[in-house]
């Protein structure tokens, strides 16, 4: 009865294909991320590199040395210090969490990431680290899976360059409600202070094939912060793809 029933199931589903294709659409499934975790997990091996070391030599997506190059500027302010706990929104591969465990050294780090290959990957390979590792499947829009009042310090990078503003705002409000009294939000974004006409002009020339930016009020920014009584430690720009996103650290007061 089961094969019945499971043959009846991929039927159904290759006629609503299908008809959508007909149509002129497509359907691809959800938790497919920037990467394929598969292909580059096997790359990185082939050539004996971590998976950080391979898209940073082989500058996948315009990667480059971008990471170490924010994390110094990070560090540079003061902002890389010991944090009990961490989580981070949009992990990914992992190359940011990597040196957040190595120089922050938390006791607990969270993960909230879409993609089923990098949150399997992630799950897998820092599950022996002496730490209290928690990955999440994201639902894409919460952290509903922490609690009130329990993270020193909540990241994301490279992910609201690109996300409607709308689940922006909602994941910046759910990282308030996470963070400790004086905990750090840190993140990147695109707001209309730089990212200007021109520079909307010259991004689409030199990345024809990226049309992804989502631009942030800088003043709907600030609004935000005053609403929710949390204070701007610090920004400065740093470079994403022959453009600049600008790093923000918040504090909860």
């Amino acid at each position: 009865m089961k094969l019945i029933s499971l043959a009846k199931s991929l039927a159904h589903s290759l006629l609503i294909r299908l008809a959508t294709k007909k149509m002129g659409y497509t359907i691809k499934p959800i938790g497919k991320g920037y990467f394929n975790a598969k292909s580059t997990i096997k790359k990185a091996e082939d050539e004996g590199l971590s998976v950080a070391e391979y898209l940073e030599k082989n500058n996948i997506g315009k990667v480059g040395r971008n990471r170490d190059s924010i994390i110094s500027l990070l560090n540079s302010k003061g902002f890389i210090t010991k944090y009990d706990s961490i989580l981070e929104i949009g992990a990914g591969t992992g190359i940011y969490l990597e040196r957040f465990l190595e120089l922050c050294a938390p006791a607990k780090y969270e993960v909230y990431e879409p993609d089923l290959g990098w949150s399997n990957y992630l799950r897998k390979k820092y599950s022996d680290r002496g730490i209290e590792m928690k990955v999440h499947q994201s639902d894409g829009c919460t952290l509903k899976q922490s609690k009130d009042n329990t993270v020193d310090l909540v990241i994301a990078h490279g992910v609201f360059v690109y996300l409607p503003i709308v689940i922006t705002f909602h994941y910046l409000i759910e990282a308030v409600r996470v963070c400790k009294q004086n905990g750090r939000i840190v993140f990147d974004c695109f707001t209309d202070r730089t990212f200007t006409v021109e520079e909307i002009i010259r991004f689409r020339e030199v990345n024809p094939e990226y049309d992804f930016p989502v631009i942030i009020s800088e003043a709907t920014l600030f609004d935000f912060c005053d609403r929710f009584n949390l204070e701007i430690e610090g920004f400065f720009e740093a470079p994403y793809h022959l453009t600049n996103t600008t790093y923000y650290v918040i504090k909860k007061k």
